[in-house]
């Protein structure tokens, strides 16, 4: 993964086992039949506050370096926290 300029982390190889480029890190993902995925399959919210994270686009993760995930926070279509 590397991010771009909008600071959304985009793939941008596989790992072959070279060395990570100084931007780049490794993260761990998931495929099923339609796509990838990375970190939790749910996000558990206070209840009466659905109407808070269902303009959801993005998520924040903080990926360890063993390429593990963990979601922060979800972010609004321009980026802003969501619940903060």
């Amino acid at each position: 993964m590397k991010n771009d300029a909008d600071g959304v982390g985009r793939m941008v190889r596989v790992d072959d086992g070279t060395p990570l480029a100084g931007d780049e890190y490794r993260i761990r993902y998931r495929r099923d039949s339609r796509s990838y995925r990375l970190g939790p399959d749910a996000f558990f919210f206070e209840e009466g506050s659905a109407h808070v994270y269902n303009r959801a686009e993005y998520g924040e993760f903080r990926a360890a370096d063993d390429g593990s995930v963990v979601l922060v926070r979800l972010l609004d279509a321009d980026g802003k926290p969501l619940g903060d």
